[in-house]
């Protein structure tokens, strides 16, 4: 599952910057971005690979945001480390690999761009790093995903605390703590947004419905009547694409969709299967490395398409290949990279 989340993201985070763009409804709604995504599925239905993932493939992270909740709360739930050791074990579990990555740009941004490019990227990177960059408007800045880093931590910060009420309360908390997150972006978000530039979806507070249905799969188990389900999250999913109230719970729609079909296919394709197993055991190092391996080869998908280059749609899906291909052997550098760094520091 997590191995499909981020092949999702990476597709997306690729074909989302090739002309003509579509758009997507990932911090908020606008409708003329489906619009146009219909309208190009419809005039150049032979790149409708790249329109699907350009507008649909930003979910990957609402798989991931589930994910992390689900894996967590077992976790937690077997050893009850303290509330430090959590967030030391975590930070231990994470920032490595984002040395690693960090390293990896600068010296990437050096060779591509410029030294002085690079140079210039300290800061931001810098920012990012010490996960302030979504609270001072630069939160995509230099490296584009790496905006979930400053999300994720800010709910390694509550994730005890909800656990805690998890267990007091029961999924009448998770119910609660996800309706009211809900309410808050509902009324208050676009407001917020307007006054400071910070959207809720740049936080945890944005994503607690998502972690709270993540936390309850993982503590309570089963859903009555699954079918029934899957079958209104499908209806509510379209209707996200059109309607602002909709949209708020159109991930927690596509997490109850997709975690089934993930599992279906899953047991159905062993090849697929180990596929998808492999990429979810280097997820970590691939979204770090993935927002900045896509520039060389972004760009010049978009130069072919804007020379209005034949079969441009062909050049843009080999390129997107290569990247996939490019990214899973930066990964798997620096998964060695982390290890070597891991040792130093035992």
């Amino acid at each position: 599952m997590r191995g499909a989340g981020i092949l999702c993201i990476m597709m997306h985070n690729f074909t989302h910057w090739v002309p003509p763009v579509t758009g997507e409804n990932e911090f908020h709604l606008e409708s003329r971005h489906v619009a146009k995504m219909l309208d190009q599925l419809g005039a150049m239905p032979e790149d409708s690979w790249r329109i699907l993932f350009s507008y649909f493939g930003h979910y990957g992270v609402q798989v991931f945001v589930f994910l992390s909740a689900f894996g967590l709360t077992l976790s937690f739930a077997k050893d009850r480390p303290t509330y430090w050791a959590f967030l030391k074990r975590r930070i231990a579990a994470l920032y490595p690999a984002v040395l690693v990555a960090a390293v990896t740009f600068l010296i990437y941004s050096s060779v591509f761009a410029s030294p002085s490019k690079a140079s210039a990227d300290v800061i931001p990177l810098l920012r990012q790093i010490l996960l302030a960059g979504n609270f001072t408007g630069h939160g995509f800045e230099p490296i584009g995903p790496w905006w979930f880093l400053s999300m994720i931590c800010q709910f390694y910060l509550v994730f005890p605390l909800l656990f805690w009420g998890m267990e007091k309360f029961g999924s009448r908390f998770l119910l609660c703590v996800g309706s009211a997150a809900l309410l808050v972006e509902l009324f208050w978000n676009a407001p917020l947004t307007s006054a400071t530039g910070i959207n809720l979806n740049y936080t945890v507070a944005g994503h607690l419905a998502e972690f709270s249905l993540g936390m309850w799969a993982a503590h309570a188990g089963k859903m009555k009547a699954p079918v029934v389900w899957i079958a209104i999250a499908a209806v509510v999913f379209v209707a996200g694409q059109l309607h602002p109230v909709a949209w708020l719970v159109s991930s927690l729609a596509l997490i109850i969709m997709a975690i089934p079909l993930l599992r279906w296919i899953s047991i159905g394709n062993s090849r697929v299967c180990r596929l998808l197993a492999i990429y979810g055991s280097l997820a970590l190092p691939l979204f770090l490395m993935n927002g900045f391996l896509r520039n060389p080869l972004v760009w010049f998908a978009q130069l072919q398409v804007e020379k209005g280059a034949p079969h441009a749609w062909l050049t843009t899906f080999a390129l997107s290949l290569a990247f996939l291909l490019s990214c899973t052997a930066f990964a798997l550098l620096g998964n060695r990279a982390e290890q070597a760094l891991r040792k130093f520091f035992a």
